[in-house]
């Protein structure tokens, strides 16, 4: 009776330390290695400073990076749109999708987790087809002086 008290509690134990473990979800892509992040519903990132604001939010769905992006960049015109890409080890690589001056544009950005923020990558770009793209991915610099700190994801109202 005793080894089926201890069977039991055992069982009770395993189960529900099972509904505790982290969901992970695989982001892939046929040109990167597929890397496994924690699922997480939506996040945010926001850089904030002189008049300046950049909002990135993003979900994961199934293999891609989804969300929106907003740059709010003082004297210089609003660009709010959708992003798609991958996660490749700590770099987001999207396709931002946006208007501006009442122009559809894609361009291809970057974003390199580091300490808990994002820093977006620079470098010298390529054009085909109406999409601008990194030339090479490999050479991008990230400047550590403009930080989206990740933030509490805003209401939509």
């Amino acid at each position: 009776m005793k080894y089926n008290y201890y069977f039991m509690v055992s069982v009770l134990i395993l189960f529900s330390c099972k509904g505790r473990q982290t969901k992970t979800a695989p982001i892939k892509d046929s040109i990167y290695n597929t890397v496994e992040r924690p699922s997480k519903t939506m996040s945010c990132f926001e850089y904030n400073k002189n008049k300046d604001t950049i909002l990135l939010q993003i979900a994961n769905k199934e293999d891609s990076i989804l969300g929106q992006l907003n740059y709010s960049i003082y004297q210089k015109d609003k660009n709010i749109g959708t992003v798609r890409g991958v996660m490749v080890g700590t770099t987001m690589y999207l396709d931002y999708t946006f208007n501006a001056e009442g122009t559809q544009s894609v361009r291809q950005v970057a974003f390199k987790l580091k300490g808990g923020y994002l820093v977006e990558g620079y470098g010298d770009m390529m054009m085909k087809n109406g999409y601008s793209y990194f030339k090479d991915t490999a050479t991008l610099h990230f400047n550590d002086s403009l930080q989206l700190k990740e933030i509490e994801c805003p209401q939509n109202n």
